[in-house]
């Protein structure tokens, strides 16, 4: 058992930890978190890099508790403070997100509401192990925009940014890409188009991601149909740069659907597939592109007559 003054040097080290961690989320500005070495005693930041030490944010998060659950005078306030630090280390504590709510309840300045968007972001961007991917974080953040920063009708671009940043932190990110729907449904015409510009690129950039490319497929429906059609055809030609990958025509298949049979054979027909050559991963992409073709013929358009066999087949 430790001697009370190895407690007392613990409870010294916990305190200061947690004073540092506390000081810097509420520094200002959004950070950019990640895990330091295991071996790390001691947690690195300069702004907005954060590199986390295990052990002092374990260190912190045992003096936090304490902090959060004294209930003495100031409470809320010290409990606000302290949620910050439980939540880098649990990002589903539901009684920390419960008192931020409260707080933002009883006095949403704009201060508050940016720095509870700064922290969210700061937190569901970050490189932890779940933080990117927490139903509970991104509850909260649509939460707080909803009630205090003008709902989604206010977020914009720079929400969709912070989505594309945490689906780059965690791959196929389900809970990143429906809160970007969310966003998405209330912009109009003019922002959507830029949305699925924007998007468009991103998922070249993680062309392995069907999360994003779902999303693509989503705002694609809102677009007009000249749009669609050119989106579905650039997509085909950019099958032949990075081919065989299955989440690239998984999407090809939902646009394929949406923009009808005859745009579709003309954008499968526009593009030279025999021109680029052999290969593992061209073989890979001939057989997905053939199971498009078939799934399109027996699924959206089963009366029509006719078929790919004269595209698929000509190389």
């Amino acid at each position: 058992m430790p001697t009370a003054g190895e407690e007392g040097e613990e409870g010294e080290q916990g305190e200061e930890a947690y004073q540092r961690l506390s000081g810097i989320l509420s520094s200002g500005g959004a950070l950019e978190i990640s895990r330091l070495a295991a071996t790390a005693t001691r947690s690195e930041f300069s702004a907005p890099h954060l590199g986390l030490s295990t052990r002092e944010l374990q260190q912190a998060f045992a003096h936090a508790h304490g902090v959060f659950f004294s209930g003495g005078a100031g409470a809320e306030a010290e409990a606000v403070a302290a949620s910050g630090v439980l939540l880098l280390c649990s990002s589903e504590h539901g009684t920390a997100l419960g008192v931020r709510r409260r707080a933002l309840q009883r006095q949403a300045t704009p201060a508050m509401v940016a720095a509870e968007l700064t922290l969210t972001e700061s937190l569901v961007t970050s490189g932890l192990a779940r933080h990117s991917k927490s139903p509970a974080l991104w509850g909260h953040r649509r939460w707080v925009r909803a009630r205090f920063a003008g709902g989604a009708r206010g977020a914009g671009a720079a929400e969709l940014d912070v989505v594309r940043r945490s689906a780059q932190a965690h791959p196929r990110n389900y809970y990143a890409w429906e809160h970007a729907r969310w966003v998405g449904a209330a912009m109009d015409g003019e922002e959507s188009a830029a949305a699925l510009r924007a998007q468009v690129g991103w998922c070249r950039r993680h062309v392995a991601d069907v999360s994003g490319w779902t999303f693509l497929a989503w705002l694609l429906d809102r677009a007009a149909p000249p749009l669609r059609a050119q989106v579905l055809a650039d997509t085909l030609e950019y099958a032949t740069v990075v081919p065989g990958h299955e989440a690239l025509w998984a999407f090809v298949r939902i646009a394929a659907r949406g923009v009808g049979r005859d745009a579709w054979l003309r954008a499968l027909r526009g593009v030279a597939w025999e021109a680029y050559g052999d290969g593992e991963e061209r073989a890979r992409d001939r057989m997905l592109r053939e199971r498009t073709c078939a799934w399109l013929d027996r699924w959206a358009w089963p009366a029509a007559a006719g078929g790919h066999g004269q595209v698929v087949d000509s190389e």
